[in-house]
């Protein structure tokens, strides 16, 4: 995929791809352990299409996807006490 990389335009799947790429291999793996062989075949597949990844595209999916960890981390405690 080329540098003028829309992000709001990229399916589910390809938002995960690339975040996956930005955390790095080792955090990648875990949470690729989370899917089953034929989900991560797949998004294999999606983070090998992209060649590079600019900055703004990077902070994008960073802050997405730490906003549905920190609500799926704040769900698994039950809120505040």
């Amino acid at each position: 995929m080329s540098a003028d990389l829309d992000y709001p335009k990229l399916s589910r799947q390809q938002k995960l791809a690339v975040f996956l790429i930005v955390i790095g291999p080792e955090a990648a793996a875990e949470v690729l352990r989370q899917f089953d062989d034929a989900e991560i075949e797949l998004l294999c597949r999606e983070m090998a299409t992209f060649t590079i990844i600019p900055a703004p595209v990077q902070k994008q999916a960073m802050e997405e996807f730490s906003m549905l960890v920190a609500q799926s981390a704040g769900s698994a405690l039950g809120g505040l006490a």
